[in-house]
Formats: structure tokens, C-alpha cells, sequence
């Protein structure tokens, strides 16, 4: 490398900011036991809850003392799991304190995803924190610790916590392994860099010293703090101030979370700043600054570029919107901007210590280079398994980011030196150039360009889900489906009219000429954006490879049919009085509804053709812990049991009658196995809506629709089952009306899916109307007795525990009958074909 490449600095490891440069993360907390012991630290602000520094150091301590009782040792590897809520903060800091590398992963996550990086990581210990279930990953039999912050800590002893995190401070080795930042996997597989706390510490103090902040301001932290730019720019540089961290654990209540304690400081990823600027261009937030709480000095915006747009509407509203840049190998803040040197698409000057260089190597011209004191000291790469490769800590670390350094010395990002097209004609554009132009028009949600060997770039584009809605109620289309919608003819001439006026500053060889309207978000549950939502176009652009494939011919000058959806502009200029023709867009009913619009959910359920989206809103909000990793566990399995061609009954026998309908069904299918419906209820699925005190996960209405909603994305029979068990089978009914000696007996075991419950209503020429049930529940004296016959009763086969609707004494009654393993002289199973879902049991019962 040449030497041109940089200029030599003063800063070196041992530059001090603000005076003595601590040594260590856990000399910072001792440090909180000097100035802020009875300082507010954490807040739930929407449960009305806080932990002094005092309680919060307290409670770090006897979760060190615990780990160290489960004969962890420092430099032991230590694997946590937890949601984000105040007992997130504790564990960290109680690793910090007892020396154990602390190795955090994503509680949103799939469960597959966690199991390799258990098998990557090789931990000799598991932690959960905040609830989150250890159903599947504590199979390890490693030693597990469950970790919840206490909330009703009553009188700490500041001398007592001062002496025993002084001995472990004289005993931490600030340059030894502290944690393992996981790196976002934009480009491949998600490597791990082993950082020390002497780096940690060095980074948050410089990254605290960019921003005037006062020892008591509120951060307002609703990023996972398993993200690397959460985890030092709002916890450590929270540490490094002595301040007070309002953590919000649901991210649509976050501008309630700012009303009841205004933040002084917000950071965040752009996508959240993209919905509130959004929703006050609609209108339905009058004032930014009061929307946040009315005194927030700087917000920060990190892990993706930021539309230029969304920084000028922050401005018109008078709010302090910056931006920074960080690599989890580099600390991981390497350039943050602040209010005071601020440029528009700046991600400021480099931190002091850290070096920052633009590559004019041939090869790789224009990379960004970081020489930094805060690197890593080794990582772990998937690829090498879970040794630790020591890095060289005074090399230059090529980014593999592309940039350049503005006249103000301020660092700009123009893309990443691999995702550079070459297109048919020779040309070579960087995709991030035209998605900054495109990513401009108000329509746009994310967009992701393509075209590897094509004569012009490709865009699958995420439209703003409001826009698509109020475009349908104005061109008055009948659409009956999302995708149905986005491939209109009418919406696609819109988006083509509106997509060539923003390229008009473009050059013409790099202009978007074909665009896919796409029907889900770019995110972490379809593999295509990572958590801070910066987009993988690899997984983009292999999940739509069909498309850039079917361009191919047509590039050749060969007459094709575009794939449905696909958008055309033959020419950057259209004469048309649609190019200029804006949307006027509803208002949303709340402020909290922006925050979920970039995913497809509705804001206004009265707009035509929003039934879908509305759901699909429900669908995106993010589920709890617990819930999210039983569903992810479901997933795993039906996948593993189709692999194993275990999911479904073969077919058999012969042939079934007819059905009693006037059309033919299809021909008998293979129906969910027994051994499917016993490798799921491993997952507690069966017993998301069973209470907790009866041995299942107590879910909310809510979250057994989202949980039903996810599943049904993969298979719907499984999807299908447990909204009849849980809502209108006997979890409910039980759950509700029964007896305690009732609930006692049954509930246990439906948690189990042992049995599994369903509802059986339907009767021949009678349906459900109660005044023509003909089914008699009878009792003797000693037994009750039941005849009639249901019919269509989806989910019914031998061993089922039905709900039953019958006619007891005149009046109608529900019942409920545990079937028995086969036909007896008094019950009878029918079988016929019906045209429901394939895979269900869907069958007659006949009591005599």
C-alpha cells in the first residue's frame, strides 16, 4: 500500500478525551458509583418504571457472582439471548464484571440462525434475559441462567457495591477478549470480532465527546443493544455521561415512550426516520419536535445511508438530524456528524485516534481505509470455524466500503467497491448511485438495483404501501390481492411516469429501464436486509433471479413477454400529464401507525382494497421473545419433516365417495401426520394461547394471530390447526368458562397438543342454525348419551377432543367429547373429499 494513502496524525491509543481515558468499561462503572449511584439509568417510561445506577450495578453484580457459580471463568465465551428490555443492560454489564466473553445474538433471530452460531461460537455457558424462552437452544446442556431486572430493589449499600466492583476492576485485564460483536453478514455469512474492553471504552468516549450532552439527559434506545452502533452509541456512551437510557421494548410506541419522558438524544437506523418524516409531509405529525418530546438536541442515524429527502424535512422541522459510520471490526464507530458540523449526506469526521484514507490503488480505487486503536483483536470466521484469528491491529482495515473525503475533510459513502455493476456495453455504475436518485420519490419504500450483464440496470422496488392504496381507490381498480395490485397496469404506469423524472439528472447509460413493484418489505424475516435494514443485494438479487433472467432475452433484442408486474420505461422522458401528477396521501389515524408503514400495513382500514394490508400490519409488528423463537422452532421442524418426507400421511386405500357437492373435488391428498402434529407440539406451538399456569405461553389475541398469520407463510394446514384449536376448539371455552377441575385436567394437556381440540357445529340440512340441530345430548342418571351426526368438521379424526354443539333438555349445549382411537359400536368417523384444505382432516362424525 502506498504511502500517499494517508497522513500521519497525533492521536495515538493513548489519547485522552475529557481527561483520564478510563482503561476499561468496567472502571465506567465504578466511575457510576463515584457520581451517579442514585442518578436515574434505566427507564421504562410506558410502565412507569426506573432503575437508579445504584440498583442497576447491584443487580450486575449478583448476576457476575451467578455466572461464576456456574463455573464460568474469564475468557469463557458466554452465548445471550434476550429480547430488548432493562435486564439486557445488566447482563451485559455483569459479564463485563466477572471478565466472561460475552457473545450476544438477536432475539429476532430464527432459531436455525441461533443454532449455528451456537455451533460457530462454541459458548461454554447460555444466558436469557427479559423472559425470552429457552425451549430449544438450552438443549445444549451447557450451563443456562435466566436473567430479569428487578424492579422493586429496594436500599442499596453504595459501599458495598463500590468495594466489590473495585476488586474486579483491579482484577479485569482491559486488553483480554470482552465481547464478540456479530457483523450484519451485507455481504455473506455474519462473522463475529472479538473486541476488548480498553477498545469499547476508548470508542464510546470518543463518540460521546461529539455531542453535547449533560450527566442528566434521557437517550431514548429502542435499537437492540446486540446491534454493534446500540450497543456503544446508546449504552456505553449512556456510561460514559452518567446518564439515563429509556429503553422502549415496543417500537410502535416509541413517540408515546418520548411524550412521557422527552429524550434529549434519539438513535436509529433511517428507515425509522424515513416513517416520521413521512407521516409529517402527510400531516399527521404538525411538529417533529413535539413528537419527540420537545427538548431531543441531535438525532443520529446509522447502519444505512440516509435519504436526503427525509435530512430536509428534519430540517424544515427545526430537529438536528445526523449521521455516522462504523464497521463492527473498527469499535465500531469510526465517523459520527453532530449538529454543530453537519452536512447534508456527510457521515462526518473521523473520531479522534482514528485515521480515515481513500484507497487510489488500481484494484481498489476509492476504498475506504480505517486505522483505528479501537479494532478488533481477533475474529471469528464461519468459514474457519470458532477460532479466533488474531487481526493486525495497526493494518490499515479496508472497509470495502466506497467514499470520499469532502473539502471540510468530512467522510461521504457512495456504495461498497463489491456491489459494482458491469453492465452488456462495458459500463460500470455503483447501484447506491441510481437508489439514491430513486430513493427520492415519495413512493418509494426501498429499492435495490440489479443487472449484472444486462444492457441497463433493474429495480425491485418496495412502494410506499399508502400511496399503492390511495392510487387504487383513485384509478377505481378492482384488485383482489397485494400482488394482483402491484402489477395493475394503471400502477404501473404511474410508478414507470414518476420513476423517469427522478432519473432525469441521471446519464442515460445508467437509467433504470425495467422495475419490479415488490409485495413484501426488504427485511431480516425474508433474508434480504439485515437488522439495521441495509439491504443484501446478493439474496435480492438471487430471490428474484426468474426476473433478472427474463430480461436477458429481451436485452438481446428478442421478443419476450415481461413476467406479471414488471414495470417499462423505454425512455427517461415521458410527455404524458400523469409525469407530473401527484398523490394526495391520507393522514394516518395515530402518529405510532408511520413507524410500521414501510412494512405493508394499513393506516386507514376504510381505504379500498386495505383488508390485506391491515392484516399484514398486525402481521409486522414484532412478536415477543418467546413467541417468535416457538414459531421460528416450527418452521425448522415442518421444514425438517418435509426433508425427511415425515410431514404428511401417504395415500392409501381406495378412492373415497363423492362429496355431497355439486362439483368434483380434487383427489384424495395426504393428510398432516401424527408424527408432524407430535414434532410440533415439541415447540409448545400447541399451548401458545393456553394460560402459563397450566403449562403453556399465556399469548395475547394479537400474538396467536401473528403466530398463525407467520405460519400460514409456510404451511397453512399447521397454520390452520391451531387457530381451531386455540380460538374455536376447547382452549378457549375451557380457558373461559370452565371449571377450575376442568381447566386442571384439560389445559395441561392441550398445551401438549395431547389432545388436540376442534370444533364440530355443522349438521346435515341444518348447518349451524341452533333451532335445527338435531344431535341430543342425553343423561340417565348415570351417563350421558349422545347421538346425531356433524358434518365438514375441519381438523376431525380418532383422538380429537371436541367441542360440540348438541340440543340437551331443549336447549342448545356445548360438550366436550374426547373421541377414541377407532370406530365403535357407538361412533363412527366418515371420510368423503371435499375441497378445503388439502392437507386437514376434514371428515364426518356419526354418534349413535
Amino acid at each position: 500500500m502506498e504511502k500517499t494513502l494517508h497522513h500521519a496524525v497525533e492521536a495515538t491509543p493513548d489519547s485522552k478525551t475529557n481527561g483520564q481515558m478510563p482503561s476499561s468499561l468496567a472502571q465506567l462503572l465504578l466511575d457510576r458509583c463515584h457520581t451517579s449511584f442514585d442518578r436515574p439509568a434505566i427507564m421504562d417510561a410506558l410502565a412507569g418504571e426506573t432503575l437508579d445506577w445504584g440498583q442497576v450495578l447491584q443487580q450486575s453484580l449478583r448476576v457476575a457472582e451467578r455466572i461464576e457459580s456456574a463455573g464460568l471463568r474469564p475468557g469463557d465465551r458466554v452465548l445471550h439471548i434476550g429480547p430488548h428490555t432493562a435486564a439486557w443492560p445488566i447482563v451485559d454489564f455483569a459479564c463485563l464484571l466477572s471478565g466472561v466473553v460475552h457473545v450476544a445474538l438477536h432475539a429476532e433471530e430464527s432459531q436455525s440462525e441461533q443454532n449455528r452460531h451456537l455451533q460457530l461460537f462454541q459458548p461454554c455457558g447460555l444466558i436469557f434475559s427479559g423472559g425470552i424462552s429457552h425451549r430449544s437452544v438450552s438443549q445444549s446442556g451447557l450451563p443456562l441462567l435466566e436473567v430479569q431486572a428487578d424492579w422493586r430493589t429496594n436500599h442499596v449499600a453504595c459501599a458495598t457495591v463500590h468495594s466489590c466492583i473495585a476488586e474486579r476492576v483491579r482484577k479485569c485485564d482491559p486488553d483480554g477478549p470482552a465481547t464478540v460483536l456479530i457483523s450484519s453478514g451485507t455481504t455473506g455469512r455474519p462473522k463475529g470480532f472479538v473486541h476488548s474492553q480498553r477498545s469499547l471504552v476508548m470508542n464510546a468516549v470518543a463518540s460521546a465527546a461529539e455531542f453535547l450532552e449533560e450527566p442528566d439527559d434521557v437517550r431514548l434506545s429502542w435499537l437492540p443493544q446486540s446491534h454493534a452502533l446500540a450497543r456503544v452509541g446508546d449504552l456505553y456512551t449512556t456510561l460514559v455521561r452518567g446518564g439515563a437510557l429509556n429503553i422502549v421494548r415496543d417500537r410502535r410506541k416509541i413517540l408515546e415512550a418520548c411524550k412521557q419522558i422527552p429524550p434529549a438524544a434519539i438513535l436509529g437506523v433511517p428507515i425509522f426516520y424515513d416513517r416520521l418524516a413521512r407521516a409529517a409531509q402527510q400531516g399527521s405529525i404538525t411538529s417533529l419536535v413535539d413528537a419527540l418530546g420537545g427538548r431531543v438536541r441531535v438525532c443520529v442515524s446509522g447502519g444505512a445511508p440516509l435519504r436526503r429527502w427525509t435530512t430536509r424535512v428534519f430540517q424544515q422541522h427545526g430537529v438536528p438530524l445526523v449521521e455516522g459510520y462504523g464497521l463492527a471490526e473498527a469499535g465500531p464507530v469510526v465517523a459520527v456528524s453532530n449538529p454543530r458540523s453537519e452536512q447534508t449526506g456527510a457521515v462526518g469526521h473521523a473520531l479522534q485516534g482514528i485515521e480515515i484514507a481513500i484507497s487510489d490503488a488500481s484494484v481498489r480505487s476509492g476504498e475506504v481505509l480505517v486505522r483505528t486503536p479501537c479494532r478488533a483483536l481477533a475474529v471469528i470466521d464461519p468459514s474457519q470455524g470458532p477460532k479466533e484469528s488474531p487481526i493486525d491491529r495497526t493494518a490499515w482495515l479496508e472497509t470495502g466500503d466506497k467514499g470520499f473525503l469532502d473539502n471540510d475533510g468530512q467522510l461521504r459513502i457512495t456504495g461498497r467497491i463489491d456491489d459494482v455493476l458491469t453492465l452488456a456495453n462495458g459500463t460500470k455504475l455503483l447501484p447506491a448511485d441510481v437508489e439514491s436518485v430513486l430513493l427520492e420519490e415519495p413512493a418509494v419504500a426501498q429499492v435495490c438495483v440489479a443487472g449484472e450483464g444486462l444492457p441497463w440496470p433493474v429495480a425491485f422496488i418496495v412502494p410506499e404501501p399508502v400511496t399503492v392504496r390511495t392510487l387504487l381507490k383513485r384509478f377505481r381498480c378492482r384488485v383482489w390481492s397485494r400482488k394482483q395490485a402491484l402489477s395493475h397496469p394503471k400502477i404501473l404506469r404511474w410508478f414507470s411516469h414518476r420513476l423517469a423524472e427522478q432519473q432525469k439528472g441521471l446519464p442515460r447509460r445508467i437509467c433504470v429501464r425495467r422495475f419490479l413493484l415488490v409485495d413484501h418489505p426488504f427485511d431480516m424475516a425474508h433474508g434480504e436486509a439485515t437488522e439495521s435494514f441495509k439491504i443484501k443485494r446478493h439474496s435480492i438479487a438471487k430471490h428474484f433471479a426468474l426476473y433478472i433472467r427474463s430480461f436477458e432475452p429481451q436485452a438481446g433484442g428478442t421478443k419476450a413477454s415481461l413476467l406479471p408486474g414488471v414495470g417499462t420505461m423505454n425512455d427517461t422522458n415521458h410527455p404524458s400529464a400523469e409525469k407530473t401528477e401527484s398523490v394526495t396521501l391520507p393522514q394516518s389515524s395515530s402518529q405510532t401507525n408511520c413507524l410500521t408503514s414501510a412494512f405493508w400495513g394499513a393506516t386507514d382500514s376504510s381505504v379500498d382494497g386495505s383488508g390485506f394490508a391491515h392484516a399484514a400490519e398486525q402481521m409486522a409488528v414484532g412478536m415477543s421473545g418467546e413467541i417468535s423463537t416457538i414459531v421460528e422452532s416450527v418452521k425448522d421442524a415442518i421444514e425438517n419433516l418435509r426433508t425427511n418426507d415425515e410431514l404428511y400421511e401417504k395415500v392409501e386405500g381406495p378412492t373415497l365417495p363423492a362429496a355431497p357437492l355439486a362439483d368434483a373435488p380434487m383427489p384424495p391428498m395426504g393428510k398432516l401426520s401424527g408424527s408432524a402434529e407430535r414434532a410440533i407440539s415439541k415447540t409448545g406451538l400447541w399451548g401458545l394461547f393456553v394460560p402459563q399456569r397450566y403449562g403453556g405461553s399465556g399469548c395475547s389475541y394479537i400474538e396467536l394471530m401473528q403466530a398463525i398469520t407467520h405460519l400460514a407463510c409456510v404451511n397453512p394446514t399447521v397454520s390452520g390447526l391451531l387457530s381451531v384449536h386455540s380460538t374455536i376448539g376447547a382452549v378457549s371455552a375451557l380457558t373461559t368458562f370452565g371449571s377450575d377441575d376442568q381447566r386442571q385436567h384439560w389445559l395441561p394437556r392441550l398445551a401438549e397438543g395431547n389432545p388436540m381440540s376442534v370444533f364440530a357445529a355443522t349438521e346435515p340440512d341444518a348447518g349451524c342454525d341452533l333451532h335445527r340441530v338435531a344431535s341430543q345430548l342425553e343423561y340417565d342418571g348415570k351417563e350421558f348419551r349422545l347421538t346425531g351426526t356433524k358434518m365438514f368438521i375441519t381438523g376431525a379424526t380418532y383422538g380429537r377432543l371436541v367441542k360440540l354443539l348438541a340440543i340437551s333438555e331443549g336447549k342448545p349445549v356445548i360438550v366436550l367429547v374426547k373421541l377414541p382411537d377407532s370406530d365403535t359400536p357407538h361412533f363412527t368417523l366418515q371420510s368423503y373429499g371435499l375441497h378445503p384444505l388439502k392437507h386437514a382432516h376434514n371428515n364426518a362424525l356419526k354418534f349413535e
